[in-house]
């Protein structure tokens, strides 16, 4: 635990072993918590923080957004090879865009998920001596 906020941890761990001494007595330690509750992170920040509430809102808008933009590419793709007198180069490029698209959606909906659960092991920083 080498950060500055686990040294009342590391501090109450050692006197604990020092001096055997029993914290809750007679009484079992409550049962550990389940993985899912340790990474839960919408509940216990998203929800209460602004500026994670407002980036949620618009990774949202941005993925439907992105659904949007592909429909338009995809069916303008396929109306480019219905050749109405366009060139298969833009029909290429309609294409392409679509992928960059789909690549995008796909992309923002990895960084919505952190925003619903955290890292299961924590970083951790140097520790300050």
């Amino acid at each position: 635990m080498p950060t500055r906020a686990d040294r009342f941890v590391m501090a109450l761990h050692q006197w604990l072993q020092h001096y055997n001494a029993d914290p809750f007595p007679n009484k079992p330690l409550p049962p550990a918590i389940g993985r899912e509750q340790v990474i839960e992170r919408y509940h216990s920040h998203t929800v209460h923080c602004a500026s994670c509430r407002t980036a949620l809102s618009r990774l949202r808008r941005g993925r439907q957004g992105m659904v949007m933009g592909a429909l338009v590419v995809w069916i303008t793709a396929q109306l480019y090879l219905l050749d109405w007198g366009r060139t298969v180069e833009l029909a290429r490029v309609a294409s392409i865009s679509f992928i960059v698209c789909i690549i995008i959606w796909l992309s923002l909906g990895w960084l919505e998920r952190k925003f619903y659960e955290g890292r299961p092991i924590p970083l951790r920083t140097v520790s300050e001596k």
